[in-house]
């Protein structure tokens, strides 16, 4: 495992905009639905501190399979392996900023959802 180089990159990682461009806007909502999934109903619901159960629960074996299971039906597999070989300061802050991507897209108005899409593209091919 790596070793902590400085302070400054222990506390200032962000997903670098090459990974973020690589990854399919559908994603968020798919990742987003596993993790209910495995979390229940309420685990896109906001508490009084506007935080969700997918915040509290970054990092934790369910917030893992549910994203290497998005990974993988998505075929986006290389972010899952991205994800893997981060040290575990960089994949908590990894982990926040994805939770906050996905949270901002569930509170979308809008049901036609770019997973949606995805998905009667998927059934039209097939």
């Amino acid at each position: 495992m790596a070793e902590i180089t400085n302070e400054f990159e222990m506390l200032n990682y962000r997903i670098s905009d090459n990974i973020k461009s690589r990854i399919p806007e559908y994603f968020y909502f798919a990742f987003g639905g596993e993790f209910v999934s495995i979390f229940g109903k309420a685990a896109l619901v906001r508490d009084e501190d506007g935080l969700t159960s997918l915040n509290y629960n970054t990092g934790t074996t369910g917030y893992v399979v549910a994203l290497q299971m998005a990974c993988k039906k998505l075929d986006v597999e290389w972010l899952f392996d991205y994800y893997r070989q981060l040290p575990w300061y960089q994949s908590d802050l990894f982990d926040s900023e994805l939770a906050d991507e996905v949270i901002s897209r569930f509170d979308m108005e809008d049901n036609a959802n770019p997973y949606y899409q995805f998905l009667l593209n998927q059934k039209v091919k097939g």
